[in-house]
């Protein structure tokens, strides 16, 4: 039936009612359809957040360091090791100093291995860490990154050696918006060369890595990379009611005849963290290089005792170095992962044969 302005009731035929039915159905089916399309759409654009395995990891040990480089003076030197696992389902193990147990590098596992690095250092690595725990996280594809950048600045380039070096910053986007910790591949695609396994500060979704290249053609400016997921573990968000700042950010000077350096430190409370990883931005809004300014950046810093401290470094070497102002920094904590403990820690070794 239908009414008038006056609530009067029109009579209809029942072939009317019948095609009113018809049409109710039909707008049904339509929107029906279209809530489904948006959804779908939803999930593609922010895919809902993937339970992380419920994985255990009782035992890793670190085999013997083996050395891989040394300088020309013989006083410096780059070592590597296997880190191994009882476990063969992908995950990041916590490393720490032997004699502290404190949180030293991050190192990715897969199908029961990993590898460790030192470089430059005149310290003998061998029995020096262990590890201290591991991290579980979900499996990425291709298509659960985006927005992939990159920019290439530094370039050195080095006659006698006819091989030219650069910084490359890279950014991307992981889908969903999260913050966490992201484990992914570097390829350059120009020369097929990978840099496996690096491992990064993911907030909001968002990503920046710099890293180096090596090895490329004397006075060459073409660089191309893309980058490969492998592994993202969310972290615990954390609100400005979830931490408080026990020392104001300051900096401390040392200029020399050639050089400027600047280093800078601020330190936070986080009363429900006893020990894990903080994912933070900084941006540098004053003093510093120039070329540094307002541009944020992601990083992962340790949280002991509570107690996380966020170290900023800025120097100058060029002539005009004495100009290098003191850097004025903001800085932002986006959330926090704890790792879990062995189950055997007792068979965790520091070093043991591979």
């Amino acid at each position: 039936m239908a009414l008038t302005g006056n609530n009067t009731v029109l009579s209809e035929t029942p072939k009317k009612k019948k095609n009113v039915g018809v049409l109710v159905c039909v707008i049904l089916a339509v929107l029906s359809l279209a809530a489904i399309t948006v959804l779908v759409l939803i999930l593609i654009k922010n895919p809902l957040p993937s339970k992380e395995p419920n994985i255990e990891v009782s035992s890793i040990s670190i085999s013997d360091w083996r050395k891989t480089y040394t300088d020309s003076s013989g006083d410096y030197s780059s070592y590597e090791a296997i880190v191994s696992s009882d476990t063969k389902d992908p995950f990041i193990a916590a490393i720490g100093y032997a004699d502290s147990g404190n949180l030293s590098d991050l190192v990715y596992m897969e199908n029961g291995k990993g590898i460790i690095r030192d470089t430059y250092t005149s310290v003998d690595p061998n029995g020096r860490y262990r590890a201290i725990g591991y991290i579980a996280g979900s499996k990425l594809q291709e298509n659960d990154i985006s927005d992939i950048q990159f920019k290439a600045v530094d370039f050195d380039d080095y006659y006698y050696l006819d091989e030219t070096d650069c910084t490359v910053i890279v950014s991307f986007e992981v889908k969903g918006k999260s913050t966490g910790i992201v484990v992914f591949d570097i390829e350059n695609k120009l020369t097929k060369e990978v840099e496996r396994n690096c491992i990064a500060a993911v907030a909001d979704g968002k990503v920046t890595y710099t890293y180096y290249l090596y090895d490329m053609p004397y006075k060459s400016r073409d660089v191309d990379v893309t980058v490969h997921p492998k592994l993202f573990s969310k972290a615990v968000s954390l609100s400005k009611s979830g931490y408080t700042v026990t020392k104001d950010y300051s900096t401390s000077k040392d200029e020399g005849s050639s050089y400027t350096i600047y280093t800078g430190e601020i330190e936070y409370n986080v009363p429900k963290v006893k020990k894990g990883l903080m994912i933070f931005s900084e941006k540098l809004v004053s003093g510093g290089e120039p070329d540094n300014r307002n541009v944020v950046n992601y990083y992962l810093c340790s949280v002991l005792d509570n107690v996380c401290r966020i170290g900023t470094y800025d120097s100058s070497w060029e002539d005009d170095h004495k100009s290098l102002q003191e850097p004025k920094y903001e800085f932002k904590l986006y959330g926090y992962i704890v790792w879990k403990e062995l189950s055997d820690p007792g068979a965790n070794t520091a070093s043991a044969s591979s």
